[in-house]
């Protein structure tokens, strides 16, 4: 049997709750749902028509991580565990981060502020293990390799698209020679080198699967493409500056800041499929307050789609931190869909046309990328990113 340790520790507040939805916990089951999520980012490719769509994508993931196959269980070749000690935890409540000050913060955490008051989470510098173990070192490398993308790239828990629950992995231990003969570098050795450590990985992760995935399609799955990873130049002294400026950024295109036209503003009724394209379902604030409108898929077999930009935290050996930007790839919506503007307010399916009211009804044939393409030509702007 083969095993790798990985210690980690948070550098962001993870909220992760066990079986009462409240009670911070760290749980071996959604730590291996985030591994299997960034495996099908990498391997993508293989839910074209030509490999046999989705349903073979899953069919090789049950291979590696384990499913249920015509009612017969398929036992995960890797093993995960979890060394966490919660007596020792610290933990932090979500109403102290919310300042007048943090208005980028604010809102990427903004379902957790505003709906989930009161709740606690793992606070940051909490260490734990994740220790891994195969019989087959080609299983185990390939999974190592999911929890270098997982802890560069991804997070943990609720609000993780938005900063919540980043993780940073400090050491390795173990048969980690297994690691050292794939070329993989875990340590992030200085904020210059970032870039460059990204494109060594994910030159190594394409060897480690498969040569001839180019990791940069767009097929019918969500597909990590190394050219759409962006890193902030500038390091920051605390993870809530680096949210904070992230965050800011996203705030002031998805509001449509110093927009004076209305055809030039957001989140008004007729450029609705502008916010859809950062993630359904949609939630509508009207000028009186929240009430139940919603942007929705008809139909409604859909229920969710979750964003297509992940945006978490990294730390360098200098201890500073900087935000990444990922802009997962594939196709947004299902085939014959479409989305519509629903309310239970009828006054605001309607406009005025002279003296009488007139039925105006919002679907949207499709999502439109043009506000979310304009978040990441600025984000660009301040970041380095892959280009080659």
């Amino acid at each position: 049997m083969y095993k790798i340790t990985f210690t980690c520790e948070t550098i962001t507040p993870l909220f992760l709750a066990g079986a009462d939805g409240q009670t911070p916990e760290l749980r071996a089951p959604s730590i291996k749902g985030a591994l299997r999520f960034w495996w099908r980012a990498l391997n993508g490719h293989l839910a074209t028509d030509e490999e046999g769509g989705i349903k073979n994508l899953l069919k090789e993931e049950e291979k590696l991580f384990g499913g249920v196959s015509d009612s017969s269980p398929i036992k995960s070749s890797v093993t995960l565990r979890i060394k966490f000690d919660q007596k020792k935890a610290s933990f932090i409540n979500i109403d102290s981060i919310k300042r007048n000050d943090r208005d980028g913060l604010n809102y990427l955490f903004y379902s957790l502020i505003e709906l989930q008051k009161g709740r606690t989470g793992l606070d940051i510098n909490n260490q734990f293990e994740i220790r891994l173990s195969s019989r087959s070192k080609e299983d185990l490398l390939k999974v190592c390799a999911c929890f270098w993308v997982f802890g560069n790239l991804g997070s943990l828990g609720s609000r993780a698209r938005r900063g919540a629950g980043a993780i940073s992995i400090k050491r390795i231990s173990g048969d980690i020679d297994i690691i050292k003969d794939s070329d993989l570098i875990f340590n992030l050795s200085s904020a210059e080198n970032i870039a460059d450590n990204f494109k060594q990985n994910m030159a190594a992760i394409k060897s480690i699967f498969n040569p001839n995935n180019l990791l940069g399609q767009s097929p019918e799955y969500s597909t990590l493409n190394r050219r759409k990873v962006f890193f902030s130049e500038k390091d920051f002294s605390t993870w809530e500056q680096a949210l904070e400026d992230i965050g800011g950024l996203m705030r002031g295109v998805r509001k449509g800041k110093g927009a004076k036209k209305r055809k030039d503003r957001t989140f008004t009724m007729d450029t609705l499929d502008q916010k859809a394209a950062f993630g359904m379902p949609v939630g509508v604030q009207s000028g009186r307050g929240w009430i139940e409108n919603s942007v929705e898929f008809v139909p409604k077999d859909y229920k969710r789609r979750s964003s297509p930009i992940w945006i978490t935290i990294i730390k360098n050996a200098a201890g500073k931190y900087h935000w990444v930007v990922t802009h997962l790839q594939g196709k947004f919506m299902p085939p014959n869909a479409s989305l519509h503007f629903t309310s239970n307010n009828p006054n605001l399916l309607y406009k005025e046309e002279g003296t009488t009211k007139e039925k105006r009804e919002y679907p949207f044939p499709k999502e439109n990328d043009r506000l979310l393409l304009k978040f990441i030509e600025q984000v660009k702007i301040k970041s380095n990113y892959i280009q080659s």
